[in-house]
Order: structure tokens, then C-alpha cells, then sequence
């Protein structure tokens, strides 16, 4: 099997926003920080698959870090890496579906 011209073309489409996403983290770190809380409405807003987000969450590839020192503090996520290891597991799937030759 190949890749179909609509799967290509959402695949540059993924990877043109991630790098508008990671410009964004570096010129204004604050906007790109996701409360956990909000993690669930960011991923259906955004269309985002959230079942695997919570299975890269798991393995270790997408991690969250506190602002401040004390157990309490609210856990973060970063918005280009969630939405950056969401299309790496993408293009892995196909290629291990072979679809990408």
C-alpha cells in the first residue's frame, strides 16, 4: 500500500502548524503552556486524539512539568510537544502499516 495525495497532504499541513507551534513556544513561552485539567478540551477543540495522547503520556514520551517547588502546583504540558509526538505516532503507524515505502 502507499500513502493516498490527502494523507500527504495532512501529514506537510501537521508538520507546517508544529513549526508555527514551536515558533510560538520560543518567542512566547506562556501561550504554549497547557494546564492538565484543560489537556481533554485542548485535544477536542483542536481535534487531537486524546486516548493517544494519554498512551504517549504513559509510555514517557510526552512529559509535564511544575512552575513552582511545592507537590501542589498545577502540572503543564507543552502544546507543540503534545501536538508533535500526536503526529510522530501518527507517522509511525503508517509506517509500520507499511504504507510508506
Amino acid at each position: 500500500m502507499t500513502m493516498t495525495i490527502e494523507q500527504i497532504g495532512a501529514m506537510m499541513a501537521d508538520f507546517v502548524q508544529i513549526g508555527y507551534m514551536t515558533a510560538v513556544k520560543a518567542y512566547e513561552p506562556t501561550s504554549d503552556e497547557l494546564r492538565l485539567k484543560d489537556v481533554e478540551k485542548w485535544c477536542r477543540a483542536t481535534f487531537t486524539d486524546y486516548k493517544t495522547l494519554l498512551r504517549l503520556i504513559k509510555a514517557g514520551i510526552v512529559r509535564s512539568y511544575r512552575k513552582g517547588d511545592s507537590r501542589n502546583s498545577p502540572l503543564y504540558y507543552s502544546k507543540a510537544e503534545i501536538k508533535q509526538a500526536i503526529i510522530n505516532a501518527r507517522l509511525s503507524r503508517y509506517i509500520t502499516e507499511d504504507n510508506i515505502r
